[in-house]
């Protein structure tokens, strides 16, 4: 049996259209991204993407704070991705553990679960972690649930979350369906790349 940890944004929750939406309303310093920037963004760590829009730190608690306003007004249309609820059901069946850690509020995660039917897989989520603390987040949980590390792996679709489960020593599994692409992940040397949620199955199949 494995414990499952999920990021929200982009691995679970189709958002990536809001924040596309959201960057561009803000125009940062007086810049609007074309589709081509974008993609290009995707790319990018987040770390990476701040410098090449010319964000400063002390524009993150305002971005974050907009970025979540953005979410809020829009979460009752946000779906999940094609195959992820059977993905969810199997794994469930199998006798995995499955949770949610997300910089997104936690007011969202549970619109977003009870509106596509999804609540029931989770055995535990929290939101409201801040962009770049979910190693501490990661470990904070599984001692709160008295997980055991070896057990348990992190899935999310950026290099944070990379960067998030190596800090904590927790398995890092990569998605690209998300922000960033294959070739963002593959830099950070993500252990485990997927490209659909179906490949969970086959990933923890030897584990349950």
């Amino acid at each position: 049996m494995a414990n499952i940890i999920f990021d929200f944004d982009g691995t679970l929750a189709d958002t990536f259209h809001i924040a596309v939406s959201g960057v561009r309303k803000l125009a940062l310093n007086g810049r609007v991204p074309t589709d081509e920037e974008i993609e290009e963004l995707r790319n990018l760590s987040a770390l990476e993407v701040m410098k090449a829009l010319h964000v400063s730190w002390l524009q993150v608690p305002k971005l974050v704070y907009f970025g979540r306003k953005e979410v809020t007004s829009k979460i009752a249309g946000v779906t999940t991705f094609k195959g992820m609820a059977d993905t969810l059901r199997k794994l469930q069946d199998d006798g995995h553990r499955l949770f949610i850690i997300s910089s997104n509020s936690t007011k969202n995660i549970k619109t977003f679960l009870d509106n596509n039917k999804l609540g029931e897989y989770f055995d535990g989520y929290w939101g409201d972690k801040g962009l770049f603390a979910k190693s501490a987040a990661l470990k904070q949980i599984a001692r709160k649930l008295h997980l055991d590390i070896k057990d348990c792996a992190y899935v999310g679709d950026e290099v944070r979350d990379i960067d998030a489960a190596r800090k904590a020593g927790i398995r890092a599994i990569s998605v690209t369906w998300g922000y960033n692409n294959r070739n963002a992940l593959t830099r950070a040397k993500a252990g485990t790349i997927i490209d659909k949620p179906e490949d969970l199955l086959e990933l923890f199949a030897a584990r349950a």
